[in-house]
């Protein structure tokens, strides 16, 4: 099969660790073809192979320039090029699509908005992200869910799942398990990975370290990596922070490359997520390559991809929170126990699985089309 992949949207965060990934396990796969449309910031000398063609087109270094190229522009030229189908991995599938199309729905925000909190111009960008979204559903020749969990949320909310739909977790790529953090237990930090949005549940998750520093006095500070997406949100994450007295232990540290968000896992206590929803939750996979230690809310999701290797909480309950974050810190057997369940749970997140499973899907529905 020749398969082209949009990434276009692949500039940062969750989707520019999927693009990477995929790139990882395309590298291996010489029985098939692909070409992969990336941002032109991207430095794709590393990705490029005899199989492997990388096109970034100019013209989408502006949102306008992007959003133009790939609903009227990109699936002619891949078709041009040979490209059997075209796997639209960021939830949105192009308007002038010239061969069968299948969708990736891997923004939660998209389908299940918690619009308040956030500016008009954001609650905006949603509406219009979800008609999109759900137009996509309806014509795309086949679905990818991150996990099960997620696809039976977009089922319960009543969008148009294709008939054609396929749940492949992620995988780990090799990089990220080199040197792998081994003495955590003395630590100086907590820490969060992942964006600034109302649905990550920040505002709970400081609250929980206040009751943390209050009730336990806490030698931990907390450390909070990831880009600010809703700016009026964190106005308010540092208003509260600031009212706690927690100016100097609370550092938020914005966006930071790869490489440095490595580093932040390897030097910390334990990792926290508190979400209230998401479609998968790659730093649980970061998290665990790297040998640490994790509280999660109890979401179906998480449940799915961290198994036992992970203490979980209602993620609404601040003092239930700071709690499992002060057992895990200082519980003994039971950070051993979730050490052995790690260990155990990260074989099950391959790329080269990941890849694999992928393409059987997209040559099975691709028969399927012609009638093979």
């Amino acid at each position: 099969m020749h398969l082209a992949v949009n990434a276009l949207a692949a500039m940062e965060g969750g989707s520019a660790t999927y693009a990477a990934s995929l790139l990882d396990g395309f590298s291996r796969r010489t029985d098939h073809r692909f070409t992969v449309f990336l941002p032109p910031t991207w430095d794709a000398a590393p990705y490029r192979a005899p199989h492997v063609s990388i096109v970034q087109p100019k013209v989408c270094r502006t949102l306008a320039g992007r959003l133009l190229y790939e609903h009227f522009y990109l699936s002619e030229e891949a078709r041009l090029g040979g490209a059997e189908m075209l796997y639209c991995m960021s939830d949105v599938v192009s308007l002038r699509c010239q061969m069968p199309c299948v969708v990736a729905a891997r923004d939660e925000t998209i389908y299940n908005a918690r619009p308040h909190g956030i500016s008009l111009r954001g609650r905006l960008r949603l509406l219009a992200l979800r008609r999109l979204g759900e137009r996509s559903l309806r014509e795309a020749a086949g679905l990818v869910c991150e996990t099960k969990a997620f696809l039976a949320a977009l089922a319960d909310l009543g969008l148009p799942i294709p008939k054609q739909r396929a749940v492949v977790h992620h995988g780990i790529p090799q990089f990220a398990c080199d040197s792998p953090n081994k003495s955590w237990k003395d630590s100086s930090y907590v820490l969060y990975v992942g964006g600034v949005y109302v649905h990550k549940n920040l505002y709970t998750l400081l609250e929980a370290y206040a009751f943390l520093i209050r009730r336990f006095r806490l030698p931990h500070d907390l450390v909070m990596v990831g880009k600010v997406f809703h700016r009026g949100y964190f106005r308010r994450l540092q208003r509260l922070v600031r009212s706690h007295g927690l100016s100097g232990r609370v550092h938020f540290a914005g966006k930071c490359l790869p490489s440095s968000v490595r580093e932040w896992y390897r030097n910390a206590g334990l990792m926290v997520l508190p979400s209230l929803q998401e479609s998968f939750g790659y730093p649980i996979l970061e998290a665990m390559a790297q040998n640490l230690p994790m509280v999660l809310s109890d979401i179906p999701v998480f449940q799915e991809v961290a198994g036992d290797a992970a203490l979980y909480v209602e993620p609404r309950d601040a003092e239930g929170m700071a709690k499992a974050i002060h057992r895990v810190l200082f519980d003994e057997p039971l950070r051993e126990r979730l050490r052995q369940a790690r260990q155990e749970r990260i074989k099950d997140f391959s790329v080269d699985t990941e890849i694999a499973r992928l393409l059987d899907a997209f040559t099975t529905w691709s028969r399927a089309r012609d009638g093979r």
